[in-house]
């Protein structure tokens, strides 16, 4: 007679605990980002976002929105990400076309320096200069040639063909 009252009084718990997990809807987060909507508490260290009442239409359409307005935001997020590579891309492409000029604008003086006329000593000094103006003209050159990797790499990200040389 004592057990079926103790047996009966366990019974009666334990349905109560059932139909009270029943009635309300737990949404959390777990420690990666997942969002969980369950009808069983959360582990201890999740972060509890909204406890509602059982309406599992209205948890779905819930949980729906958010997935839409996450998606949403990856799609915002990749957009600005792009734009910001694209504009990356640009400025190298323009450091690039500067390099080159700033190479012909030296390889130019470089020539000229070399066709001047005058004394010995003279002479010397305008292929010294004509060399520094040398020198000059191949830094320009492989600080271009790194821009156009740098813009090709970019390019290439973004799934663009790179510019015809």
């Amino acid at each position: 007679m004592k057990y079926k009252i103790i047996i009966s009084a366990i019974l009666s718990v334990l349905l109560c605990n059932i139909s009270y997990s029943e009635d309300e809807l737990f949404t959390w987060k777990d420690e990666q980002g997942g969002i969980h909507i369950t009808d069983e508490r959360p582990p201890d260290g999740a972060e509890i976002l909204e406890i509602e009442p059982a309406n599992i239409k209205d948890a779905e359409e819930m949980q729906r929105q958010r997935l839409i307005r996450q998606e949403q935001t990856r799609q915002d997020d990749l957009a600005q990400n792009r734009n910001a590579i694209e504009k990356q891309a640009a400025q190298a492409r323009q450091k690039e076309t500067e390099a080159r000029r700033s190479a012909d604008e030296f390889k130019k003086q470089a020539a000229a320096a070399r066709q001047l006329r005058g004394s010995l000593k003279k002479k010397r000094t305008y292929r010294r200069r004509a060399a520094r103006y040398e020198k000059q003209a191949e830094k320009m050159l492989v600080q271009a040639e790194a821009a156009r990797k740098e813009a090709e790499l970019l390019e290439k990200k973004l799934g663009i063909k790179p510019a015809a040389k």
